[in-house]
């Protein structure tokens, strides 16, 4: 059932959270050029999630297998 005050309490704790910079397109590209990311079964969201991860600072929360072996390649937390 749809609950509009915690709706609103929920939307406002997410806009409190730290905001991960978001790599452009040149970023994105360098990455998977420059550690060979192409033939990993990666997909270009991936690639960026692991880019804008790798400029932020911050870890990835993933259950995904590719994801999970280039973010462990860019040398960046992963929680499972």
């Amino acid at each position: 059932m749809w609950n509009e005050k915690k709706s609103s309490e929920i939307l406002a704790l997410l806009q409190a959270l730290p905001k991960a910079q978001i790599a452009d397109d040149h970023e994105v590209l360098h990455l998977l050029e420059s550690q060979k990311l192409y033939g990993s079964g990666l997909v270009w969201v991936d690639i960026n999630l692991l880019a804008s991860a790798q400029l932020t600072g911050c870890g990835l929360w993933t259950a995904d297998s590719p994801l999970q072996k280039g973010a462990i390649k860019l040398h960046l937390q992963v929680y499972e």
